[in-house]
């Protein structure tokens, strides 16, 4: 297991007797570390004062960035593995599981390199049918968050921090020449592995298949994810009477991405694309700028008032960003590829990924 990441990367060997003479195999589940990870003197600011104080100055100065710390490990791994890695186990789509193959491209691509078989879930198959719809859903939600991102640069509302924070789990995306176009995300960092591994060498796993693994003397056992859809959309525990968790909808992915696109048109005073009214009925929504135009009009008085603040609505949207963020980060979570390894002597080793309640369950 390599520590000291806020992300995920296990390295399993197995040693097997072939007649006398000792055969290492190799078994590596993610790599990959959430991206803008503070480090040195930019942690150290950005953490309060009491926690600098628990932890002192010089270990936190000692951190490193995430891909700097993220492309050391990659490389140690390779360097472990002799350039073969067995089986490459990735469990879901997030940047903090996959982003040391973007980091160390150029390694892993590398012909000296060679992965024997990827595992991957039913979930990331672009064939299955149950898979295509889950992946519509994730697509348009990603471009919502990738705009909101944009928006939470500077003095922005809490809400649109928060998406943009939660944004990050999903990596870099491109929405209309905005965001982080050019930059390998999770999906091209999917594709590049398939890719590298090969179709004949690629699996997606069902739930409830026992895998013997004779060359590594090992037998894994499928958890997760779900097919049943009511496992697949709970993300959080049941109180009380059952409560549904409902999946990220198609229409509400969209509505959101609308709602910021048209947020962005604003600022770049592009009105006329993404208003619905005239011009002559439209006011500024920048107190500043109301202020520069200020009237006697009541309205206006009234709805600036320090006292009436409660009752304005010009952040009230980004409810429904935040709500989208929240919902997008568990139930790709659910979508983990969940795994036991029975060893020889059996034990254990459960690897979940980042299952949700759901997931779980089944």
């Amino acid at each position: 297991m390599y520590r000291g990441i806020l992300g995920d990367c296990f390295l399993i060997r197995t040693t097997l007797d072939d007649g006398g003479a000792e055969l290492e195999r190799s078994i590596l589940i993610d790599c990959g570390v959430l991206q803008n990870v503070a480090a040195g003197a930019d942690l150290i600011a950005k953490l309060d004062p009491k926690v600098v104080n628990r932890i002192g100055k010089k270990r936190l100065s000692e951190v490193e960035a995430g891909p700097a710390r993220i492309s050391a490990i990659a490389k140690d791994v390779l360097k472990t593995v002799g350039n073969r890695i067995d089986l490459l186990v990735i469990t879901h789509e997030h940047y903090d599981h996959l982003s040391g193959f973007a980091f160390e491209k150029g390694a892993f691509l590398d012909g000296a390199v060679s992965i024997g078989r990827l595992w991957m879930a039913w979930t990331e198959n672009l064939k299955d049918p149950q898979a295509q719809v889950l992946r519509a859903r994730f697509s348009k939600g990603k471009q919502a968050l990738a705009a909101a991102a944009t928006l939470a640069q500077g003095d922005a509302h809490p809400g649109l921090r928060t998406a943009a924070a939660l944004a990050a789990f999903a990596g870099p995306v491109a929405i209309n020449g905005l965001g982080a176009s050019g930059v390998f995300g999770t999906a091209e960092i999917m594709q590049m592995l398939k890719d590298k591994a090969g179709a004949d060498s690629t699996s997606y796993l069902e739930p409830g298949q026992v895998i013997d693994l004779d060359e590594f003397n090992i037998k894994a056992f499928v958890l997760g994810p779900p097919r049943d859809e009511v496992l697949l959309r709970k993300d959080t525990p049941s109180k009380g009477q059952a409560k549904e968790v409902y999946l990220t909808r198609l229409d509400a992915a969209a509505a959101a991405e609308s709602t910021v696109n048209a947020q962005l048109s604003l600022l770049a005073n592009r009105t006329d694309t993404v208003l619905p009214f005239s011009a002559v009925y439209q006011r500024p929504l920048k107190e500043k700028t109301r202020r520069k135009k200020a009237t006697k009009s009541g309205v206006r008085k009234l709805y600036d008032a320090p006292a009436e603040k409660w009752r304005r609505i010009d952040s009230d949207w980004t409810g429904s960003i935040e709500a989208l963020a929240l919902k997008m980060d568990s139930d790709t979570n659910n979508t983990s590829l969940a795994l036991a390894f029975e060893l020889p002597d059996g034990q254990v080793l459960l690897f979940p990924g980042d299952a949700q309640v759901g997931n779980w369950l089944s």
